[in-house]
């Protein structure tokens, strides 16, 4: 590198050592390298993309992964990847059909079975959701403050490409990311400044602080 700094399959070499060696910071600068002297280095995006995913920056991680699957299409496991993300953000249906590509490109006989089984999990879980907005109801992730301040912190990290669930657990009050899927609830049953609040929400939007007692909570709908 220090000879040739303007080959960018050195620094993508270079990356994939410096992961083997636990240098997970060096191999991202190693892989960034390599992008911005050739950006269609299809396994540099795919690396760079479980690395930032490692670290849960699912915004990048995403972008990267879906760059990796575009340049190259007989990669699979850019989609194994993006499945999972897809399920993270319970979008379902999104999963199963990303899974499905994932299978198609995948040779091995056990890992098709394994993601069949998964696909099967799938399906129960998307007739559960569809049966549940069918009634009316609708699936919200929460987040708990004890001021309004750290409610608008997690509402402008999400803004900015952060994950809700996963800051949610982080940064609010409620202990555990357990509490912070508030499951399905229909609307017309919740407390009024609840039910103003979360009935316009379209699936993926997120409320503005809501004040409850001494608390500030922040919701989302996810399904």
């Amino acid at each position: 590198v220090e000879l040739a700094p303007g080959d960018p399959d050195l620094h993508f070499n270079l990356g994939n050592m410096l992961v083997q060696t636990g240098d997970g910071a060096g191999a991202e600068a190693s892989y960034r390298a390599a992008l911005a002297l050739d950006p269609n280095i299809a396994e540099a995006h795919l690396n760079l993309g479980i690395l930032t995913l490692n670290r849960l920056q699912i915004a990048s991680a995403e972008q990267h992964l879906r760059m990796a699957a575009q340049l190259d299409q007989e990669l699979d496991t850019p989609w194994l990847h993006l499945a999972r993300i897809a399920n993270a953000r319970f979008q379902f249906e999104e999963s199963r059909r990303i899974y499905g590509v994932y299978k198609s490109r995948v040779q091995d006989p056990a890992e098709q079975r394994r993601i069949d089984q998964v696909i099967a999990e799938l399906d129960l879980q998307i007739e559960v959701s569809r049966e549940a907005v069918a009634r009316g109801e609708i699936h919200l992730l929460q987040a708990r403050f004890a001021n309004e301040g750290g409610a608008l912190d997690l509402i402008a990290q999400v803004r900015q490409g952060g994950d809700f669930y996963l800051l949610a657990g982080q940064l609010s009050d409620l202990g555990e990311l357990a509490g912070v899927d508030a499951g399905f609830m229909d609307p017309a049953g919740a407390q009024s400044v609840i039910r103003e609040a979360v009935s316009p929400l379209e699936v993926g939007e997120m409320t503005d602080p809501v004040q409850l007692a001494e608390n500030w909570f922040v919701f989302m709908r996810v399904e």
